[in-house]
């Protein structure tokens, strides 16, 4: 007896097949309609944005609102305050790629000062921000660019906790930041991290009407603020990073933003 597959259940190659047998002829044959269908379909999820798209890059980065243009013009304008007096200059190109593709333009990582910058439209209200740090993307421009642009910027870290199988020697401490700026003003903060063993919680500010507060009172703390709560509370903010919505943007165009000029002898670069 030949198996129904149920389209509510299916996986998306199993959904794609019962589509595929539902349209095929009577000798069996598939209809050429098929082939569009699944490059439809290939095409729809490519404009869900998640998480983890970002790889990496996706332990520790920020949000702006405001469009990707004005975002990153802004970020300039602000760096080439302070940066010539060092020797330094930024020059930016246009990115129209997957977003996978662009944060692998931010390789290599450096040490000790960030070379490479990325500004990518989450949407057409957000605009994300990374950087090629080796520690992560800096926590500062979130907050500096929300208050200079005189708009709202979030900071977001969803690190795991990792631990060596064998010696036991941590090698990340996990960490889940929320952290929410109106202009100038530190509007918001939920985190739960390990601090050199220790799991603590800490929230500040003013609630958002939608938080579930609920959470932060459970026995474990490292369960107080889990990645997905923190995912959702972006989804309700309108800039959604867990692959329900679909983005009203084609791929890019991003920015990317290049540092040159006199380096520091001590820079160090990480293919990571």
């Amino acid at each position: 007896m030949a198996m129904t597959l149920h389209p509510k259940s299916a996986s998306r190659d199993c959904w794609i097949f019962y589509l595929a047998t539902s349209l095929a002829g009577a000798n069996g044959r598939v209809r050429p309609k098929v082939d569009l269908l699944y490059d439809s379909i290939t095409a729809l999820e490519g404009r869900l944005m998640h998480v983890r798209q970002f790889g990496t890059f996706g332990k520790q980065f920020g949000l702006i609102k405001g469009g990707c243009e004005m975002v990153s013009q802004g970020f300039l304008d602000w760096q080439m305050t302070f940066l010539p007096e060092y020797g330094m200059r930024l020059t930016a190109e246009p990115i129209a790629a997957t977003i996978s593709d662009a944060l692998r333009k931010l390789l290599p990582r450096t040490v000790p000062i960030v070379t490479r910058y990325l500004f990518w439209p989450l949407n057409k209200e957000w605009t994300l921000y990374f950087d090629n740090g080796r520690l992560g993307t800096d926590a500062s421009p979130p907050s500096v660019l929300a208050s200079l642009l005189h708009t709202d910027g979030i900071r977001i870290s969803l690190a795991d906790h990792a631990v060596d199988r064998n010696s036991k020697h941590v090698l990340q401490y996990g960490a889940t930041i929320f952290e929410y700026f109106e202009n100038v003003t530190a509007r918001r903060s939920v985190f739960v991290a390990n601090d050199g063993g220790k799991w603590v919680f800490r929230q500040e500010g003013i609630a958002f009407p939608f938080e579930d507060e609920s959470s932060y009172r459970v026995r474990q703390v490292r369960d107080r603020f889990p990645k997905t709560l923190l995912l959702q509370y972006l989804q309700k903010l309108g800039a959604s990073l867990d692959g329900t919505e679909t983005s009203t943007l084609e791929p890019g165009p991003g920015r990317l933003i290049v540092k040159a000029g006199r380096m520091p002898r001590n820079l160090k670069e990480f293919y990571e």
